[in-house]
């Protein structure tokens, strides 16, 4: 089910929203309602919707600065912004925000809104697919069957140079039924600050879920030309992904990294981390440790994938 958050500072706006279309029969589900961007941005860091429907002008905080806000907390929120036909040109000032989606108020009806929801409903599931299926490709070829140096060189696009940083998180993000949870917005906000790099010559690879509070994510270092300016560099990736965990208070407590290594040796590297994350509760809380800091576990116990 596709999660929606209505915002408009007219409650007849938002009561006309909510009747013109069976959201449910269409796969969508209504999980927050406001009447101004600061409620709203409230609302949406306990909530995290996959699509914000929002009004342009609103007091208090209007549909502009919610989607800066908002798409700084989690760039893949989609956002729908409706605008009366003398503010159109306004509201497509929120390109620079991310901001791809506009209705017409105007022009609102069953067949327009729910056009452009399916619409929104086609990227969402385009863009996890993509994801999906860069995950299942790092797992399953790279830590479980760890191709021969000649199957990857030139044709996974990971590189030759790497290295990888795994986070332990203290809070579970699965419901008792065992259904997955929705993370908090403030958990999109970290992983964001691990895929996208503030720091020159890394780029961020893949990163996949371990288990209920463990991911990992790998980066190529091929830029990089001396194992001393590679250890800086990992050194400056891991106090930026502190400070945004501190700053976030999403409650992570291990950040284990691994120095450069070579592309051949990522499933050793990756069960290494996996046995050596364990020790993350003696760390300093939201801390970062290396690899070669913490003590070994035992090299027969076995590591699985959820």
């Amino acid at each position: 089910m596709i999660r929606v958050m209505l915002v408009d500072d007219e409650v007849l706006a938002l009561e006309f929203l909510k009747e013109v279309i069976d959201w449910n029969q269409h796969g969508f589900q209504i999980v927050g309602q406001a009447l101004n961007g600061k409620r709203a941005l409230e609302l949406f860091q306990k909530e995290n919707p996959h699509i914000i429907i929002s009004d342009i002008k609103m007091s208090v905080m209007d549909g502009l600065e919610l989607s800066k806000r908002v798409k700084e907390l989690n760039p893949h929120t989609k956002i729908i912004l409706l605008s009366a036909y003398k503010d159109f040109e306004y509201a497509k000032k929120g390109i620079q925000y991310g901001v791809s989606n506009y209705l017409l108020k105007h022009e609102i009806n069953e067949a327009t809104l729910l056009g452009e929801l399916n619409k929104v409903k086609s990227e969402i599931y385009s863009e996890e697919e993509w994801q999906q299926a860069k995950k299942r490709y790092f797992v399953k070829n790279i830590i479980y069957d760890a191709p021969k140096e000649e199957n990857m060189k030139g044709s996974t696009g990971v590189g030759n140079q790497l290295f990888m940083i795994m986070l332990q998180f203290n809070k579970p993000l699965f419901y008792d039924d065992g259904k997955r949870e929705r993370p908090p917005a403030g958990f999109h906000t970290i992983m964001e600050s691990l895929r996208k790099e503030p720091v020159s010559k890394i780029t961020y690879v893949t990163d996949v879920q371990i288990s209920e509070d463990n991911y990992l994510v790998l980066y190529n270092a091929d830029q990089i030309r001396s194992e001393y300016e590679a250890e800086e560099f990992i050194y400056q990736k891991a106090l930026y992904v502190e400070r945004v965990i501190r700053e976030s208070g999403e409650g992570f407590y291990g950040i284990l990294c691994s120095r450069r290594f070579l592309h051949n040796q990522v499933a050793a590297t990756f069960r290494e981390l996996s046995r050596k994350i364990r020790y993350s509760p003696f760390m300093k809380q939201n801390k970062y440790c290396f690899l070669d800091q913490i003590p070994a576990g035992d090299p027969d116990e076995e590591v699985e994938l959820l």
